[in-house]
């Protein structure tokens, strides 16, 4: 047997024994001693001692023939010294023998790892200040552990040729872990015994408790960690213990699904802190904090100091989240005066007295003076003595009950009622009674909580009706058709010109023409309140619709993402996400199918309100004055005309950019892939869904003609009276005046940014060579008319046989007439049951003369009428079975009911005989024809 070859190399800077990771990983890395010492036990005898000089130069060693054969190769001199040690063995031991010392070795490490586990176990298992005192000691017998079970686990490495890091890696893992343990209890052990030395008894420190809102989380996370996280002395079971005493429902439930175990607490507590130490969120409530502030109505040191220590633990916590809440001034005072009351916003206003920022400091200064003065004013008012008069009694008399909150006018904000408001009273009726109905009040009472129904004021002072007196309307006198000579003309109201004025004031051109316009507000800024988490919530329900309609998420997606490619929408930044500012659109599908261009397109609801009484974007917007001509008109003015042209322009709306200050009053929330995050965009064009739009783009239209006025009328005359919405419809009389108009409308709508698409005429060599819509396609009109018919079932309670009417509609008179066939065919009878349906009381009222009685059954009972019910849904099964979704005519319809009426008076009524003789079950079939409706004809047996 040819002996085994085995190569070992070494350095000579690392002859020490190696106990690093980094070296054991090199298990072929040895020392010469190591070598020489494995070859003596092998051979049961000791090899010379091997030269320690290791600083010689290497040479080549000639051993016994019964010895190794050792060279050493040295390496370059520019690389540590390293050496190659080629070693020939003899033939090993006997298999058994060499067995034998590898299992000693096992047990020997298996000593040493019982050992480990006793002290490991001790840690864990540490409760009281005796153990303590002796962890020192075994911690110093423990130390060398390590050193023994390397050197055993060598031996073993070196008898056999199997690694086991897994097994080195885990005992040194549990070893420094157990080393780290014992240190850190004996050094927070001997603090805790020197802080426990006084006598003192220090108050009862309750533990936090923890709702599941994020603004709270970090002051429970600090004060739990703590107290009873980084308290060693006690247990993990006892700790999940007051963990889950500490949270309520809402934070319960992240970890009721874990066992009451001591191993479940750091699960429990790693799930807390993943769900809820998410610093972007809550930085996002504190924000939404401070935005939500509570608004005085009345100022009184209770509302003041509840507005500063809320403001104060927002700004608190947002510095403990590493933000720079000190360049916020300017901001945060803006948000607080936003929420005083008039005269806390004057007193304000009259502090400062230059034109420099107040600080926040400032602010919190002038409040806490402020409040201080409040309380010293409310103390001497309540330690004043009254001196009370004896006075005669007098007569009962209902109090008078007053309601500060009430009496606080909802639209100025004074202390008198809505009705006493000079700026309400400055109103006409109809703007009156639109504020009554955005305020959500009472028409009756102008308050809330209820309707005009259940009120119980008194009704107008006028005329008596269920509304309040400020909000009746003079009685308009109105003449007849025939007495009035002249029509007026219409005057435009003052909100039509202020929209006009408004925007030839504002509207600007870029360089390529196309225009910018300014949203038309009534305020400015407009009321709109929070709307970005209701968007968000209707998003999402977005996409649960989109989830079950893939086709519908694909062409939503295309649309979103042509916005973005053509530059009609913006992504919104992080440092721009937060402001008060900004009204966000809800936005949906609709599909039109017989749409040419985008079968599904996105429409913005701007007329989402937030709630609590706050408006909608389109309510703080002037709708502006009806500028489209009628249709009928447009349609007639064509007619006249031989050569007809038709065209419109593509996407009207997003040619026309919006101002960039009104921008973030048009911004949504979207994400293509429900696995990412929601981003926020903001749109730059007009928007469908914006009351004002169809104003502003036909304002569009009109400028461009007032432009060209001069040089081309009769394109300009066709943009200003031919265009309903983005349609064209114009006409002439020669191909050679229809070629002139065209390009004339384009060359004009080209300044401004607008495109003609979809050209159509009934003459083709009028028609551009591009952008040429589908040809027109004749429509017929369907002569026939689908119609609804009804089924009217009639049950022999004798002998179940069922008939069957077809009833033209549901009137009295049609079931009148549908009784008297019934009973032609099948004879007067004395008694009707039946639901009370309207038709059928009717009908019984006429025939009380035919001496024939009607019993009706309670109202919605119908288990009372089970046999008619089961005839019905007997007729049904046979009906959808046959007919499914097709329409039949009368004949068809009648006929299909009577053979549904052959076969069900040919079921059976009564089980089968059991006389042999009697081969056929009864149905009603028999007490008509003697038998079943459905029976064949039997052949004649007497030829």
């Amino acid at each position: 047997m040819a002996p085994k070859v085995k190569s070992y190399m070494f350095e000579l800077n690392h002859f020490q024994k190696m106990n690093s990771t980094a070296a054991r990983r090199r298990r072929k890395v040895l020392t010469i001693e190591d070598i020489t010492r494995a070859q003596q036990r092998d051979d049961g005898e000791k090899l010379p001692a091997h030269n320690q000089n290791h600083h010689q130069s290497p040479a080549a060693t000639t051993m016994k023939s019964s010895r190794p054969t050792t060279e050493v190769i040295p390496r370059a001199r520019h690389q540590p010294q390293q050496l190659c040690l080629i070693c020939f063995q003899k033939p090993k031991m006997p298999e058994s023998e060499h067995q034998q010392v590898i299992d000693d070795l096992i047990k020997e490490r298996q000593l040493i790892q019982s050992s480990a586990s006793r002290f490991i176990k001790f840690v864990k298992n540490l409760n009281n200040t005796n153990n303590i005192r002796n962890l020192s000691t075994r911690l110093a017998d423990f130390r060398p552990v390590l050193d023994k079970f390397n050197k055993v686990q060598f031996e073993i490495d070196l008898k056999s040729n199997e690694e086991d890091e897994a097994l080195r890696d885990a005992f040194e893992s549990e070893y420094y872990d157990a080393i780290a343990r014992a240190e850190e209890i004996l050094e927070h052990g001997t603090m805790q015994s020197s802080s426990n030395a006084t006598d003192i008894k220090l108050p009862t420190i309750n533990l936090p408790n923890f709702n599941g809102s994020y603004t709270d989380w970090s002051p429970f996370y600090e004060s739990f960690r703590s107290l009873i996280h980084e308290n060693n002395n006690l247990e993990k079971i006892q700790k999940l213990h007051y963990l889950r005493s500490c949270l309520g429902a809402e934070a319960r439930r992240t970890i009721d699904t874990l066992a009451v175990s001591a191993d479940s607490y750091d699960t429990a507590w790693r799930l807390l802190k993943e769900r809820y130490q998410n610093k972007r969120l809550i930085v996002q409530h504190h924000i939404h904090g401070l935005f939500n502030l509570p608004q005085i109505t009345k100022p009184s040191p209770s509302s003041l100091r509840d507005l500063t220590d809320k403001l104060n633990a927002h700004l608190e916590s947002l510095k403990s989240q590493n933000l720079e809440v000190e360049k916020w001034d300017a901001m945060i005072i803006y948000l607080i005066a936003s929420k005083f009351d008039t005269q806390t916003k004057g007193e304000w206003e009259t502090k400062l007295t230059s034109n420099e920022l107040p600080s926040l400091q400032d602010m919190k200064s002038f409040l806490i003076q402020k409040c201080q003065t409040l309380e010293s004013i409310e103390f001497a008012t309540s330690s004043t003595p009254q001196c009370v008069h004896p006075t005669k009694p007098k007569p009962t008399e209902a109090p008078k009950r007053f309601n500060t909150a009430s009496s606080l006018c909802i639209k100025c904000k004074e202390s008198h009622f809505l009705h006493q408001c000079p700026e309400f009273l400055q109103l006409n009726p109809n703007a009156r009674y639109d504020d009554v109905r955005n305020f959500k009040l009472c028409v009756n009472c102008l308050k809330r909580g209820h309707d005009a129904k259940a009120c119980q004021s008194r009704a107008c002072k006028t005329c008596g009706k269920r509304h309040h007196t400020t909000l009746h309307f003079p009685k308009r006198e109105t003449a007849s058709g025939s007495n009035i000579e002249e029509f007026p003309d219409n005057k435009q109201l003052e909100s039509q010109n202020i929209c006009e004025t408004f925007f030839r004031e504002t509207h600007e051109r870029t360089p390529k023409g196309r225009f910018v316009v300014k949203l038309p507000f009534k305020n400015n800024p407009p009321s709109v309140g929070p709307t970005r988490p209701m968007a968000i919530k209707q998003f999402k329900r977005l996409e649960t619709r989109f989830a079950a309609n893939e086709q519908l998420h694909l062409e939503y997606d295309n649309f979103l993402k042509e916005y973005l490619q053509l530059k009609h929408m913006e992504i919104v930044g992080s440092d721009e996400l937060f402001t008060s500012a900004a009204y966000y659109l809800p936005h949906h599908p609709i599909i039109k199918q017989s749409s040419f261009t985008t079968k599904t397109r996105v429409v913005f609801n701007a007329s989402f309100k937030a709630g609590g009484g706050e408006l909608s974007l389109n309510d703080n917007l002037f709708t502006g004055p009806n500028l489209q001509k009628d249709i009928f008109s447009l349609l007639l003015k064509c007619r006249v005309h031989k050569i007809l042209l038709s065209a419109d322009i593509t996407k009207m709306f997003r040619q026309i950019l919006v101002h960039p200050q009104d921008r973030d009053y048009l911004r949504i929330v979207y994400r293509d892939n429900p696995n990412t995050s929601i981003k926020t965009y903001r749109l730059k064009t007009v928007t469908y869904g914006l009351n004002c739009a169809p104003f502003l783009a036909m304002l569009c239209l009109h400028e461009l003609a007032h432009q060209f006025a001069n040089s081309k009328p009769r394109a300009c005359d066709a943009i200003a009276n031919a265009f309903y919405m983005d349609d064209l419809l114009i006409g002439a009389n020669s191909i050679e005046e229809a070629s002139i108009l065209r390009d004339d409308l384009i060359n004009i709508l080209a300044q401004g940014g607008l495109e003609l698409c979809k050209w159509a005429s009934n003459c083709v060599a009028v028609l551009p060579q591009s952008n040429r819509g589908g040809n027109a396609t004749t429509v017929s009109k369907d002569v026939f008319k689908t119609v609804k018919a009804y089924v009217a079932l009639f049950v022999c309670l004798a002998m179940k046989a069922i008939h069957l009417e077809l009833v033209g509609d549901y009137t009295a008179e049609s079931f009148k007439n549908c009784l008297k066939r019934m009973m032609a065919r099948r004879g007067i009878v004395g008694n009707l049951y039946s639901d009370n349906g309207t038709n059928f009381v009717r009908t019984d009222r006429e025939l009380k003369e035919t001496n024939i009685s009607w019993h009706f059954i309670p109202p919605h009972s119908p288990h009372m009428g089970g046999i008619w019910e089961a005839g019905v849904k007997s007729c049904k099964h046979h009906f959808k079975r046959i007919v499914g979704n097709a329409l039949l005519r009368y004949e068809e319809l009648y006929t299909l009911l009577t053979l549904i009426e052959s076969c069900l008076n040919s079921r059976p009524i009564t089980p089968m005989s059991n006389d042999p003789h009697d081969l056929e079950a009864l149905t009603p079939g028999h007490f008509l024809i003697g038998a079943p409706l459905t029976a064949p004809l039997e052949p004649n047996l007497e030829d």
